[in-house]
């Protein structure tokens, strides 16, 4: 991201995974078309191009 900083973490990096909550599905464009995903659960087609895409797909500050 120009001029802001980012990270990311697999999740299989992370002790007790299984305790996480799936917030949204990115990337859904290139997903298979028998993949059925949740409605409920936030999805996007590509991602968020810059910070303030991912605070307003997100809901605001977290």
């Amino acid at each position: 991201m120009k001029g802001g900083l980012t990270g990311g973490c697999n999740c299989g990096a992370v002790d007790e995974s299984h305790k996480l909550e799936l917030a949204a599905h990115f990337w859904v464009r290139s997903k298979q078309q028998w993949l059925q995903l949740p409605e409920e659960i936030a999805q996007m087609e590509t991602q968020p191009e810059d910070a303030a895409g991912w605070i307003e797909f997100l809901g605001g500050p977290i």
